[in-house]
């Protein structure tokens, strides 16, 4: 859904979406886990279709905002690792301020008995298969989830194998 000026951003959780012809068109879109749910959007005729939401958000006030409410959940509870890793994420997105500040913060909560290693090492081989610019945007979460899981799983030959890849590129 995305114009020359803005996004109007859905979450995550927005896994496909669909456009009706006619006179009243319309926009269906379906959402996976944890919602599972179809969204119905009454689209204005001859308007975009993020005119046709009203409310639109950039992606930096969108992270801003999702930054935000990860941090009020931390407060609650600092040791959910997920949180902290989708406060990272949208921090490096849009090169917050305390980006450095929540990666120290994600380390500490990252203790073994709070991440898989499996799931640290599959997002970093996910970026390291990425365009250039995403894997130089995300390296600094990349490089502690390589470590992370190399730490949890030191016998696994795949996990080092990710983090030497990860290392040759910081050089």
């Amino acid at each position: 859904m995305e114009t020359k000026d803005a996004f109007k951003i859905m979450g995550p959780y927005a896994t496909t979406a669909r456009w009706s012809a006619g006179e009243d068109p319309k926009l269906a879109v379906a959402f996976g886990m944890p919602l599972t749910e179809i969204w119905m959007c009454e689209l204005k005729p001859g308007a975009s279709t993020a005119e046709s939401f009203g409310f639109v958000q950039t992606v930096k006030e969108y992270c801003r905002w999702a930054i935000d409410i990860c941090s009020h959940i931390l407060t609650m509870d600092p040791n959910l690792v997920d949180i902290h890793y989708m406060r990272v994420d949208y921090a490096l997105w849009i090169g917050h301020e305390r980006t450095q500040e929540f990666l120290e913060e994600f380390e500490v909560a990252m203790k073994p008995e709070y991440y898989s290693a499996n799931s640290c090492a599959a997002f970093c081989a996910l970026v390291l298969r990425s365009a250039p610019e995403i894997q130089e945007r995300l390296m600094p979460m990349v490089m502690l989830m390589a470590s992370k899981a190399v730490d949890k799983e030191q016998d696994n030959p795949e996990y080092q194998k990710i983090l030497d890849k990860v290392l040759q590129l910081q050089r």
